[in-house]
Parts: structure tokens; C-alpha cells; sequence
């Protein structure tokens, strides 16, 4: 009896040793961008949710600090470099989008796009490819 509890003791102590000995973990934040796709038969609109981090990032070294220092500009911007790396193709051709609409964030921490790609007939298959922040990489 004596020795359980000996045992007892001694794995409490190692367990709150353990957890005393824990560090903060730091990591690459979460994404919280989104990607909501309408395929229509005579255009692919993607309404595109991107983080305020996110057009920062892409914006030059003296832009934005704050939330609400973010311009208009760099919000368009952004907009167009969401055409340059999102890549619509319908059955095996490229299409030329156009930026329909942004929205500056407002307590979603995300701005909003609309990005058109018109079609010239109905298609059978849509692929979309990005290669956003790869030259951040």
C-alpha cells in the first residue's frame, strides 16, 4: 500500500513537472480565406474572401499597418493580383477574368472580391488553379 502510493506521488510530480516545462507553440497562422464558386452557363464568378494579413502581405513594404489604414488601392490592388494567380480554365482553355466588385473588410477582418470570367458557350468542365504567395514561399 505504501508503495502505491509512493508510485502515486512520484508519477503526480513527474506529470506537473511535465506540464511546468510546456512552452508556447508558434506557428504559421490559420487561413481564413474562402472561395465560393458559381458556374453559370455563361460565365464562372468566384466570390473570394481574402484576410486583411493576407493583402498586407502583398502590398509594398510601406502600405498598410493597420486595419484601418488599408486604402482603397491596395484593396483593388489586391483584386487584381487574385486575377494574376487564380486560374480559370474551361475544357482545357484559359479565360480572362475581370474584377467585378471589392469590398473593404469591415468586422470580418476579410475583404471581399468578385471576379468574373465570362464564357462563350456552356462548358463541361471548369478547373480552377491558384498559386497565390508562392513568391513569398
Amino acid at each position: 500500500m505504501v508503495e502505491r502510493r509512493a508510485c502515486r506521488f512520484i508519477l503526480l510530480f513527474v506529470l506537473a513537472w511535465a506540464l511546468s516545462q510546456a512552452t508556447v507553440a508558434s506557428a504559421h497562422p490559420m487561413v481564413e480565406n474562402a472561395l465560393d464558386v458559381v458556374i453559370a452557363p455563361d460565365r464562372v464568378e468566384l466570390s473570394v474572401m481574402v484576410s486583411v494579413e493576407e493583402v498586407r502581405l502583398t502590398e509594398p513594404p510601406d502600405g498598410a499597418k493597420t486595419q484601418e489604414e488599408l486604402s482603397h488601392s491596395a484593396v483593388v490592388g489586391h483584386g487584381e493580383y487574385l486575377l494574376k494567380h487564380l486560374h480559370v480554365r474551361a475544357d482545357g482553355s484559359a479565360i480572362a477574368g475581370r474584377l467585378l466588385e471589392s469590398t473593404p473588410p469591415g468586422q470580418s477582418r476579410l475583404v471581399r472580391y468578385r471576379l468574373e470570367y465570362p464564357l462563350s458557350k456552356p462548358p463541361k468542365l471548369i478547373k480552377i488553379d491558384q498559386d497565390l504567395l508562392r513568391e513569398f514561399e
